[in-house]
């Protein structure tokens, strides 16, 4: 029994010898203070505003593409964006400017890096890939894709995130006028004659199957040269002062007798553009219009008549000299009968 309760006794002192042990030392040395946990915070409104960030485009063709991370070369912006940030950029040593990475932080400090994620994901942390400021992103899918940054201590972890900048990606090529359509190359060639309109069309030959817009501009020559502005945009549908009588703002021409150019050169000169539904722009495709005059042998509705009332007269008179100098028949007749009677 006394060999029971002596060893109880053992333990018992063992474990309170344990347990002071351990509380001193967990106990900070003197002189030492405790670190508190760091807190970053991003400051919304500076990062949005960075001439780096407004700059980016809204839509970009798919492939290779980089953000802008000229802000992250100085060390005041970069601490003005993540409020709380040790960020020091590395000095590259003597002779290695040209091979240093120019985004390389010193030891010890925080860094950022970039994080990015696909249309066919949803906005999951586990969803964003990363990569470093200066390397290429390669976009391989049409979509929306989404670009954050990410500030990281000096083991990894992650301090902060600023909120996400959305490009649209299109792997879509500018769409492509092949040629005017048949009907605007015939009145290309064949001109519009004095006292007659022409209401430009826009049924181009594009290759494009989406959804297409076709604007156009018109400029007109006048004194040996084209006007330096368009006299009218099919967008505005505005019609420059002066040239009212030569265009409608509904992009109708009539041709007058002043714009009959020698050698039937071009008076006018549309000039038109195709937008696809991404926003892709075409190169844009010419067609002119010259003025000719009406031509001297078509005959006229008054000629016609004047032609018509010509032989009508013509005949009447014919008719008349016939029948002054043609006798009539049966007075020839009656004359012969009664000559007959007598002689009887």
């Amino acid at each position: 029994m006394k060999k029971i309760l002596s060893l109880i006794i053992a333990l018992m002192l063992l474990f309170s010898l344990t347990t002071v042990a351990t509380a001193f030392a967990e106990e900070p040395t003197e002189g030492e203070e405790e670190q508190p946990a760091r807190v970053v915070t991003v400051a919304e409104d500076v990062f949005t505003a960075l001439e780096d960030i407004t700059s980016l485009p809204t839509l970009h063709a798919a492939g290779n593409f980089q953000l802008n991370y000229d802000w992250l070369l100085d060390e005041t912006t970069v601490k003005s964006v993540f409020v709380g940030a040790e960020y020091t950029l590395a000095t590259p040593e003597e002779g290695e400017e040209e091979d240093t990475d120019k985004f390389a932080v010193a030891e010890g400090s925080d860094k950022v890096s970039v994080e990015y994620c696909s249309p066919s994901k949803d906005y999951k942390d586990e969803n964003w890939s990363t990569t470093s400021p200066g390397k290429d992103i390669s976009i391989s899918a049409s979509g929306w894709w989404n670009f954050r940054f990410v500030l990281k201590d000096a083991d990894g972890e992650v301090l902060a995130r600023t909120s996400y900048v959305s490009i649209y990606f299109s792997d879509e090529k500018a769409p492509v006028i092949n040629d005017l359509s048949s009907d605007m190359k015939k009145v290309q060639e064949e001109g519009i004659t004095v006292g007659s309109t022409y209401t430009i069309r826009t049924n181009l030959s594009i290759n494009d199957t989406s959804s297409t817009t076709v604007t156009y501009v018109v400029y007109k020559y006048v004194k040996g040269a084209w006007t330096s502005e368009p006299i009218y945009d099919s967008k505005t549908k505005v019609v420059a002062e002066g040239y009212e009588d030569g265009i409608s703002t509904s992009g109708v021409i009539t041709m007058h007798e002043d714009d009959v150019l020698a050698g039937n050169s071009p008076v006018y000169k549309i000039v038109y553009t195709v937008t696809d539904a991404v926003g892709y722009v075409s190169a844009t495709k010419e067609m002119t219009l010259f003025a000719k005059e009406a031509e001297d042998d078509a005959p006229n509705k008054m000629q016609v008549l004047q032609i018509v009332l010509y032989c009508v007269a013509a005949a009447s008179a014919v008719a008349i000299v016939v029948l002054l100098l043609v006798k009539p028949k049966k007075a020839t007749d009656s004359v012969n009968n009664d000559s007959g009677k007598s002689n009887k």
